[in-house]
């Protein structure tokens, strides 16, 4: 089985120029032919001549179809959802016939016959639109404006399905453009309308009825029905959901009725062609009160292929503009493009300032994601979740750590083994290893003055003569006689807490001292009274140097809060240094040193 497609239209390289010429050209026999036949029409120019589809055996699936070719037809036309809904044949195939009593446009007296996407009027007075004859089955009008003026009385109809429960007409609009009191259609033997737009034009007088429906209990549900003053005649399936502005409608489930005209369609008068019947929107009777119906409208779908949510009475779906759009522009900030449903950008992609300046993150804005720019501060680049930057607390970081010049490498509250290059207290010296471990080192230089060098541990000096324990002595001496009593009276009364933090760096000068020292006691003798000779002086002076900064820095971390404080020391250490000028060579020497 195939199907057979043929071209229909006034412009060149069709295959045919008349509807009724590729009707004539069908088969006597489309199941012996194994062909469904389709013929396609195209907006070459208005077609103005009837159409008869009779006498061709068909089936289900060896069936004929008459449509609009793809992009020729009002519901496919680039502006579909802004084209008045009206009979147009600008925007898609058209078929009009003006003569008067002049029989059907368009007759079907065959079988499973399908007619989708078609634009057919008749302006002449007594002529139908759409017909049958001898009541075929499997007759189905999809998605078609059909526009008639019928006759002047209630038996006439713009269009008829007759012929079983398969005939149908959905998601169409009729339109009776009559003053006359007729009727719009006619649904035997248990034909169905389903979603279409029934209407009088409100221009017109209101009068005859919406359907007729001999025979048979016929089916008329989702449909707007306006401008009619009689009840359809017939006997009608109970799930109506129709809406009308009549005081009953076909069902007796769903319906609305009295509905305002004027509050339901976009234009409903045919004057100066204006009319447009797409509904209004919200606050219309017929927005969302329909049912769910896919079994007759399978796509689910209206006239022009816009999906139904929440079904609407009619053959228009309204939707919001809003809902699905495309934006270019801004939408908070500068520059940015969305496109898709505003309400479904979880995952996206923003180009341009999301807090800052120069940031650019892609990615769902809750998840983890990589920024590149500035984080805090400036010039950082941080990859990974931003609370997850130090992946098992080791890191890299180049540039300062405190103060100018370090590099810093591993974990930084693991940095107890480190080299140091450049000045670690003061200017020039070099120091490697632990910094709770210096105690072993080689200086070379002034540790304080000029030209003193110093080899080995400096609690271990070497200086091992009998005459270091008078040096011990003599520095306790001067300690406790010359700093910490001058100290106390500056500060007199001096609170018990000031004092008592001397006390650790007297512990620390002796300790410092006990192993170069030797075990006897030696008689105390006051500073001015030693008289050691050059030799002992020389031997002993980088020992006490580095002595008396240790006693130095004690005393200035013990005093380090207090002013006044290290401003008598500093008083002490001037009246020293004038009184030291006054001693022999060798005193002046080993003072020189100690200071």
């Amino acid at each position: 089985m195939g199907t057979v497609t043929k071209s229909i239209g006034s412009g060149g390289g069709r295959d045919y120029s008349t509807l009724q010429a590729w009707e004539d050209a069908l088969p006597a026999n489309l199941v012996t032919d194994g062909n469904a036949q389709v013929g396609e029409c195209y907006n070459d120019s208005e077609f103005t001549a009837k159409l008869s589809i009779s006498g061709q055996t068909t089936n289900s699936t060896n069936n004929i179809t008459l449509k609009a070719a793809s992009g020729q037809s009002f519901y496919d036309h680039a502006n579909k959802l802004t084209n008045r809904l009206a009979y147009n044949q600008s925007n898609g195939v058209a078929i009009r016939t003006t003569a008067s009593y002049d029989g059907t446009v368009i007759l079907v007296d065959t079988n499973n016959v399908t007619l989708r996407g078609l634009q057919v009027k008749s302006t002449g007075v007594g002529t139908f639109t759409i017909s049958h004859n001898g009541g075929p089955t499997g007759f189905v009008i999809d998605k078609c404006i059909v526009s008639g003026v019928s006759r002047s009385n209630l038996n006439s109809f713009v269009v008829g399905i007759y012929g079983s429960t398969s005939n149908r007409i959905t998601n169409s609009l009729v339109i009776l453009d009559s003053n006359a009191a007729n009727s719009l259609l006619q649904l035997g033997l248990g034909a169905k309308a389903i979603n279409c737009t029934l209407v009088r034009p409100s221009n017109r007088t209101a009068g005859g009825r919406v359907a007729t429906a001999p025979y048979a209990t016929s089916t008329i549900r989702n449909c707007a029905i306006f401008g009619f003053t009689s009840a359809p005649s017939g006997t009608f399936d109970s799930d109506g959901h129709n809406v009308t502005d009549y005081t009953s409608a076909p069902g007796s489930t769903g319906n609305v009725t009295s509905a305002t005209y004027a509050n339901q369609f976009v234009q409903s008068s045919t004057g100066s062609s204006v009319e447009d019947f797409r509904i209004v929107g919200t606050g219309a009777d017929l927005d969302d009160a329909g049912v769910t119906d896919t079994t007759n409208i399978p796509a689910g779908d209206d006239i022009v292929g816009q999906t139904r949510s929440t079904w609407d009475v009619g053959c228009w779906e309204y939707v919001s503009a809003t809902t699905t759009h495309t934006t270019t522009g801004d939408v908070a900030g500068g520059g940015a493009t969305v496109a898709g449903t505003a309400t479904h950008k979880t995952l996206h992609t923003t180009s341009g300032t999301v807090a800052g300046a120069g940031a650019a993150v892609a990615g769902a804005a809750t998840h983890p994601h990589t920024t590149s720019g500035v984080v805090t501060g400036g010039g950082a680049a941080v990859a990974g979740a931003s609370d997850h930057t130090t992946p098992g607390g080791t890191h890299a970081t180049t540039g300062d750590v405190a103060g100018g010049g370090a590099s810093v490498a591993g974990t930084a509250t693991h940095l107890t083994l480190h080299a140091t290059s450049g000045a670690v207290q003061g200017g020039g010296a070099a120091v490697t290893g632990d910094s709770a471990h210096l105690t072993l080192h080689t200086t070379t230089g002034d540790a304080s003055g000029g030209g003193a060098t110093v080899a080995g541990a400096a609690s271990r000096s070497g200086i091992n003569e009998a005459r270091s324990g008078v040096v011990r002595e003599w520095l306790i001496q001067f300690y406790e006689q010359e700093w910490a009593k001058p100290v106390q009276a500056a500060k007199a009364p001096e609170p018990p807490k000031k004092v008592g933090a001397l006390k650790p760096a007297v512990r620390a000068v002796r300790n410092a001292l006990e192993p170069v020292v030797e075990a006897e006691k030696v008689q105390k003798v006051a500073p001015r009274a030693v008289a050691p000779r050059k030799s002992v002086a020389r031997a002993a002076q980088p020992a006490v140097t580095t002595i008396v900064q240790t006693i130095l820095l004690q005393a200035q971390k013990a005093a380090l809060q207090d002013r006044e404080f290290v401003n008598a020391l500093n008083t002490r250490q001037q009246q020293q240094r004038a009184a030291e000028a006054e001693e022999a060579e060798d005193e002046e020497l080993l003072l020189l040193a100690v200071l």
